[in-house]
């Protein structure tokens, strides 16, 4: 599995719409976007030589209501800090920023979280 649907099914468990790098027009709120940033190829040297990536993840929460938007990143920001399995493992949660995003027809809320991956995985 790639590490693009890995987060997306991660994401998945916490937000009923999650959108990879952009929500589309008339999205339903509360609602997630996130976007792989940056992906540094490196060689695992370890026991069992691997490909493996170095990856940056911008997770943005949207919604209408600044506590629920707190609330849903929080528990994304948890549950990302404890992703530690097989394929991934996420090492820090870099920045978190707020911010109110002033649209022509509402303002969203939202939330920004940054994640740095290592990803064991020949297809990062």
């Amino acid at each position: 599995m790639l590490i693009d649907e890995k987060i997306y099914a991660r994401l998945a468990l916490k937000a009923d719409d999650v959108y990879p790098i952009e929500a589309p027009n008339g999205f339903a709120v509360p609602c997630v976007v996130y976007n792989i940033l940056t992906e540094t190829p490196v060689r695992d040297i370890s026991e069992d030589a691997h490909m493996a990536s170095f990856v940056t993840l911008q997770v943005d929460v949207y919604g209408l209501d600044t506590v629920e938007v707190l609330k849903l990143g929080r528990v994304i920001r948890r549950d990302f800090l404890n992703w530690a399995d097989d394929d991934v493992t996420v090492l820090t949660n870099d920045d978190q920023k707020r911010f109110l995003d002033n649209t022509t027809d509402v303002d969203l809320f939202r939330m920004m979280l940054i994640f740095k991956l290592y990803v064991r995985d020949d297809e990062a």
